[in-house]
């Protein structure tokens, strides 16, 4: 009797040890229900920042929405905001979440959304090109408003002031050949 009993009990203890051998499976692996970043669209490229992220997530996942972050890392630039808590998700539709106002640094940025601190749940990245757009408002020429299809100065002049303003710079320099 203590022979088989043996043998049983030696066989399930190589068992076991073989079982503690083999790799857990991660939670975003195992993750049965995704999250889709639907707006913006991989590839894009952007000209205004700061944007909107529009997230599909499933029944359970909306359950978390107090712990739904997102981050965005600068590929260009190697810069990365690390996860942002500050921002609260908001509820836009039945499975759908929005982040507003997320910024974008200048260059390639790749947006994750992540579910959870413990166990979490991460989105596939979406890769966006930023690249901002400056128009120049109120360009003048001698305190003349710039005009299209018209030659300026009406008469020559050794030197003239050009001036106008655009969002975001602090100054606006013309080069005159």
């Amino acid at each position: 009797m203590k022979i088989p009993f043996r043998k049983w009990m030696g066989t399930m203890l190589i068992i076991a040890l073989i079982a503690g051998f083999l790799p857990t499976m991660p939670v975003e692996v195992s993750a049965a229900t995704p999250i889709t970043i639907v707006s913006p669209v991989a590839g894009d490229t952007l000209t205004k920042s700061p944007i909107n992220i529009v997230v599909t997530v499933s029944s359970d996942n909306m359950t978390r929405l107090t712990e739904m972050y997102y981050r965005v890392e600068n590929l260009t630039t190697n810069q990365d905001t690390g996860i942002i808590k500050t921002k609260a998700a908001q509820k836009t539709g039945e499975y759908e979440v929005t982040f507003t106002d997320v910024d974008l640094t200048e260059g390639r940025n790749r947006i994750t959304v992540v579910v959870g601190e413990t166990n979490t749940i991460l989105s596939t990245p979406v890769t966006v090109d930023f690249t901002p757009v400056t128009n120049i408002t109120d360009l003048r020429l001698d305190s003349e408003i710039f005009e299209n299809n018209r030659i300026m100065p009406q008469s020559q002049l050794e030197s003239f002031m050009i001036t106008g303003s655009a969002s975001g710079a602090s100054i606006v320099s013309a080069y005159v050949n």
